[in-house]
């Protein structure tokens, strides 16, 4: 089970690699936006899910999550978490949707003895 989270995060990665993505923006929090928002079933609500989920599994093998979320939260208010964060930041939608996707789920489900962070509109985080 352990190797097939890792290869489905590769995978996630990948698909998010700016090499693959032509000119197309597909790597930041505007693109995101846009595929996280859709209503039907398509490749970039696809997409969505897919660097979503990758993104957790990849933030539980570390042993140290940036984020603590509820078990009973579902994959739907994860998505309603990252597009109201998305929708709420708008001067920060330019920079990479994993870093965004990192500061919302984080400010919103901290770990226990740890503090939200703050992410600055250059993409470096306050102390």
């Amino acid at each position: 089970m352990n190797g097939r989270l890792q290869f489905f995060g590769v995978i996630a990665l990948l698909i998010s690699s700016p090499a693959i993505a032509s000119d197309r923006d597909v790597v930041s929090g505007n693109y995101m936006l846009e595929a996280c928002s859709e209503q039907e079933a398509n490749f970039s609500s696809g997409m969505c899910l897919g660097r979503l989920s990758g993104f957790e599994a990849r933030d539980n093998m570390t042993g140290k999550p940036a984020f603590c979320r509820p078990p009973k939260a579902t994959n739907k208010q994860v998505t309603d978490v990252y597009v109201a964060y998305l929708r709420d930041n708008p001067g920060l939608r330019h920079l990479d949707w994993s870093i965004l996707l990192l500061v919302a789920l984080n400010n919103t489900w901290p770990c226990p003895g740890r503090y939200p962070v703050k992410l600055l509109p250059n993409g470096t985080f306050e102390n």
